[in-house]
């Protein structure tokens, strides 16, 4: 069985400092959260193409708030490519 990983919350989004090299903290559902070595907060998507069935990676950028949601809603559409899109 697949290992869950809980949401990050924003106590651990803003302590999560900078170090040496470039470092990951997983997110759920495919979310990463990028540190790098200047500080700056990079989320990344990584998702199943549905026709390819091969992985791939979206960069939402560092604004927390508008990537989580508009991630999630990736997450549906790509879960659910039927999904209506109005």
């Amino acid at each position: 069985m697949a290992k869950t990983v809980p949401p990050l919350n924003d106590t651990q989004i803003k302590n999560a400092k900078p170090k040496d090299k470039e470092y990951n903290l997983g997110d759920s559902l495919g979310l990463t959260l990028k540190i790098k070595p200047n500080g700056t907060k990079l989320w990344w998507f990584n998702y199943l193409r549905p026709i390819t069935k091969q992985r791939a990676n979206l960069s939402l950028g560092n604004n927390f708030i508008y990537e989580r949601y508009f991630t999630f809603y990736f997450v549906a559409v790509i879960a659910n490519p039927n999904l209506s899109h109005s």
